[in-house]
Formats: structure tokens, sequence, C-alpha cells
């Protein structure tokens, strides 16, 4: 995953608007951002996550692609 870091950002690593990222990357990218500020990860900590930057995101298309996610991690699969 390409990106630069952001020190004023407890680290985050941002990307240009023109790349689009998957679900598992954004997911990583969460996680990994959670892990580097030593918090807790569990479905109910990244959940809050991913609703705080939605609330936040300015950019429509990152807004979707984080509700996808949201979807993503709620559906069940069909075995």
């Amino acid at each position: 995953m390409k990106g630069t870091r952001d020190d004023s950002n407890n680290g985050a690593i941002e990307r240009s608007l023109t790349q689009i990222l998957s679900c598992e990357e954004m997911l990583g990218a969460l996680v990994i951002e959670m892990l580097n500020a030593k918090r807790t990860i569990s479905k109910r900590t990244i959940c809050l996550k991913i609703a705080a930057r939605i609330a936040t995101e300015k950019n429509p298309v990152t807004q979707a692609q984080l509700s996808a996610l949201m979807t993503l991690i709620f559906t069940k699969r069909q075995k």
C-alpha cells in the first residue's frame, strides 16, 4: 500500500483523492492506524472509528467507501 505518513495525524497514511481503496485496504489502514495508536482492536472500536470518519469526511466518494465497509462488517455471509 503506497502512501505518505502524516505525523500531525498520529501516523495515519494519507492518499491522494484520485486513489480509491478497496474495502480490505481501507480496513487494513484503519487497523494499522489503531494499532500504532495502541488502541484496542474489536468490531466495536473499528465500527466507531469508521462512523467517526464518515461523520467528518468531506469527500463523497470516501464517505461511500466507508459506508460500504460498515455494511460489509455487518453483513452475514451465506454458506
